[in-house]
């Protein structure tokens, strides 16, 4: 017989414990509260922007610009953008729009660990994550970055979809609110049911 794939409720019951010492834990980084409503007003004000682009975390030809039916760009991006958005909030850093776009302009704001070199070729930004950086590629100290809410798209077409469902997304992409950090020599306890329920409640 195969057993059945659920925990024991003990060990359901220690994964929740865990998850909550991680969350009060004062070695978690966590953002203060200023930063945090500094980057939840930037976001907010990025996206009701429709002169700039939307980021958008989908597999394929990241950095490109692709035009959605309104007319609004689309740039598909992988966790980059995240982990320099909450890197930057993590060290209390508070920069207007403008010169976070001037930071996308200038590869400054990574949209990508890395780019194919057809990827390269064909992408507007071009900015990668890099062992030395400011702010610092939450990666290389050591954290794996992991958001609250699901942030895929799954096969969603990018140029169909109701702007304000891809609008929605970047919300949650990028918002430091959506984000935590977890060892990354224990990345996977980030996916786990028992994390994400003790940090919806942060």
């Amino acid at each position: 017989m195969i057993p059945n794939a659920n925990l024991p409720p003990g060990v359901s019951a220690g994964l929740r414990q865990l998850a909550l010492v991680w969350k009060d834990s004062n070695h978690r980084p966590a953002v203060e509260s200023l930063a945090l409503q500094h980057w939840t007003d930037l976001i907010e004000g990025w996206i009701a922007d429709e002169t700039l682009p939307l980021l958008v975390r989908k597999t394929g030809m990241r950095g490109s610009v692709i035009a959605h039916k309104t007319g609004r760009d689309l740039v598909p991006v992988d966790n980059a953008p995240a982990n320099w958005v909450l890197s930057s909030a993590l060290a209390g850093k508070r920069p207007t729009l403008a010169e976070v776009i001037d930071d996308l302009e200038a590869s400054r704001l990574p949209i990508a660990m890395m780019l194919k070199k057809a990827e390269r070729e064909a992408a507007r930004y071009l900015g990668t994550q890099r062992a030395k950086m400011d702010p610092p590629n939450l990666n290389t100290l050591g954290y794996k970055v992991c958001h609250i809410e699901p942030v895929g798209l799954g096969k969603l077409q990018l140029q169909t979809e109701p702007i304000t469902t891809l609008a929605e997304h970047m919300r949650l992409f990028l918002s430091p609110k959506n984000m935590f950090v977890v060892p990354k020599t224990h990345a996977g306890l980030g996916e786990l049911p028992e994390f994400l329920a003790a940090f919806s409640n942060a």
